[in-house]
């Protein structure tokens, strides 16, 4: 993460009330029990047909604008419990073998991404992200991570121990501190 990123993050996650300079009244960011990844997908694998990435242009580019507009106008700790209580809701119907689906539409979302102008950060395109796939019924972890020194701060999302929209060695350099 580009250090400018890391501290816009940083300012936003201070301001949300989730991180602190003080440390009166906060708890330590400490390892969460989730599976690191073992493998990511491969960005370079044959995409999606043309025509199936654009079936699922609408729910993508709705995806984003949702994701775009919780997080500017509500406090991310709103955004992290609909999260949670949409996931918890839907996990009845969650089903190991829907991986592939989960693959094939991470692949149209990356497709799509091209299309939607706003610049990468890893707390928007994990968000949306994870409400994209929620349209599909996958409900895949949103996780949160950390490095102490330097600072950095970083979310993706994963499936089992397949990282979704990262690399395994980018995220295996941070301790995953929650997820959702």
């Amino acid at each position: 993460m580009l250090p400018e990123i890391a501290e816009e993050l940083a300012k936003t996650l201070s301001s949300q009330g989730i991180l602190s300079e003080d440390s009166a009244g906060t708890k330590d960011a400490l390892p969460t029990e989730i599976r690191h990844p073992a493998q990511a997908i491969d960005r370079d694998s044959p995409a999606t047909s043309l025509w199936s990435t654009w079936v699922h242009a609408r729910a993508f580019f709705s995806s984003c604008r949702r994701a775009s507009r919780e997080l500017s106008r509500q406090p991310l700790q709103v955004t992290l419990e609909a999260v949670r209580a949409r996931k918890a809701r839907s996990m009845a119907r969650a089903d190991a073998s829907d991986f592939d689906r989960a693959r094939a539409l991470v692949l149209g979302f990356n497709r799509l991404r091209w299309y939607y102008p706003r610049p990468y950060l890893c707390l928007f395109d994990s968000l949306a992200l994870v409400h994209f796939l929620a349209r599909f019924d996958l409900f895949p972890d949103w996780v949160f991570a950390v490095s102490a020194d330097p600072f950095e701060a970083h979310c993706s999302v994963q499936w089992g121990n397949v990282v979704l929209n990262d690399t395994v060695e980018r995220v295996s350099a941070l301790t995953p501190i929650m997820y959702v």
